[in-house]
């Protein structure tokens, strides 16, 4: 009979990385599910006969999810530990992948991707609370930067994996929606057999807080919201966060078109090296925090980091390929200290309510990186019109791409100034910061 692996015979230490090695595999699964409808685009388009406005319902449906979960997620993993809800979650999301297997038309693609985005919103958060229970706080901020760096691994080697696997010569869209749907279900089993709330064996350690009651919960989302540190962290994790989910994900590849005369796929190549410069960039800024025992100094190199590269690629370099390559990469890099945002997230929350403080932190990281997207269309058909050639590059004067990317250009700015107003901490809980 199947039962739950025992680890006790395992070292603290190679328990912890295996635990913490289950649930990163998890967050894998959730970036390879955010790329898919981008990485898929023209056979899903073709198979649900959807408009491109639609399209991008249906991708957008995961995102909408995800970021309006983000704090009910922390609650849940405050009060019943990491593991149930994770558990539960990687059924509901493998489940969901299945179900967009097989779906046939814009109302049941979408319903299934807001599934699939319901169960993988548990991700982030549940993997970083199991990071805090199982390692040492000097170490936490280096396992938010090599979860974040697993999970842009995954998002370039399944962007173009899965586009290719797609293919009906190859595998077909259904067929591989429905194995990484069974991918899912196997990681589902290492978090029910394997992975452990703490290492006491206990939903969360003896001797620390209680389960949270429904006045904590309102106590400790009050702490958060009425906490001025916790916005401004919040903003800076918001407006840094535009570099991969509205640049990187969403309109990089059209500036590319135009401000450096690229076709559509050298375009979508050479925005993707936003993504390789956050592999790097998610460990270094985990590290370095951990390793000066410091939260500020790392976002401000960030905020900077990210703003100079942007402005440089912009307006600066004219049309050179290879120092676009070097922004974008820079780009990338830097807008990585959104990963030390969590940290100091876990650091300003009040104790018992850890999981809520990183909820608080990903829902404005989402909601805002996610959120500008739209804005710059609606910019860019207010002067154009709506593009004639399915949003090419082409349609657009390099003029109408500056004007349009101005709320982006604003967005870094903000993330700059916001990060010169965070408080250290020192990789404390602020309660017990010196």
């Amino acid at each position: 009979m199947v039962g739950k692996v025992d680890i006790k015979h395992i070292s603290l230490g190679k328990a912890a990385w295996i635990i913490w090695g289950i649930g990163t595999l998890y967050f894998l699964f959730d970036y390879t599910n955010q790329v898919v409808p981008g990485a898929m685009q023209p056979e899903l388009q073709n198979a649900f006969g959807t408009s491109s406005f639609q399209f991008g319902l249906i991708a957008a449906s995961y995102f909408y999810i995800y970021a309006v979960m983000q704090i009910p997620v922390g609650i849940l993993v405050d009060h019943f530990g990491p593991k149930k809800p994770l558990a539960v979650a990687s059924i509901v999301a493998a489940t969901g992948c299945l179900l967009f297997s097989q779906a046939d038309s814009f109302a049941t693609a979408t319903l299934a991707r807001s599934m699939i985005g319901l169960g993988a919103c548990f991700s982030f958060v549940s993997v970083l609370m199991l990071a805090s229970n199982w390692f040492p706080s000097n170490k936490f901020s280096l396992l938010v930067g090599l979860t974040n760096m697993a999970g842009m691994i995954g998002a370039i080697g399944a962007d173009n994996l899965l586009s290719w696997a797609a293919m009906p010569e190859h595998a077909g869209w259904k067929n591989t929606v429905a194995i990484i749907g069974v991918f899912g279900f196997l990681v589902a089993g290492g978090i029910i057999f394997i992975v452990k709330d703490h290492p006491s064996g206990e939903t969360r350690d003896p001797k620390g807080n209680p389960p949270l009651r429904l006045k904590d919960v309102a106590s400790h989302l009050g702490f958060m919201v009425t906490s001025k540190q916790a916005w401004i962290n919040g903003l800076f994790a918001a407006t840094i966060a535009t570099v991969f989910m509205t640049f990187g994900a969403a309109w990089g590849s059209v500036f590319l078109q135009k401000g450096f005369s690229m076709s559509p796929q050298q375009a979508a190549s050479c925005a993707s090296f936003v993504f390789v410069g956050a592999i790097p960039g998610s460990f270094f800024f985990g590290w370095f925090s951990g390793f000066i025992k410091k939260r500020k100094l790392p976002m401000v190199l960030g905020g900077a980091g990210a703003l100079v590269s942007y402005v440089l690629l912009v307006y600066g370099i004219g049309e050179s390929v290879t120092l676009a390559r070097i922004c974008l990469f820079g780009m990338g890099f830097f807008a990585c200290g959104n990963v030390v945002a969590y940290a100091l997230g876990n650091d300003l929350s009040p104790d018992g309510g850890e999981g809520i403080g990183l909820g608080f932190v990903n829902t404005l990281l989402i909601g805002g990186g996610a959120g500008f997207g739209p804005v710059i269309g609606f910019l860019l058909d207010s002067q154009h019109g709506p593009a004639t050639s399915g949003g090419s590059g082409s349609d657009y004067t390099l003029a109408e791409m500056h004007f349009a990317f101005l709320p982006l250009t604003i967005c870094l700015c903000v993330s700059f100034l916001s990060s010169l107003f965070i408080k250290e901490t020192n990789c404390q809980k602020a309660s017990s910061s010196p």
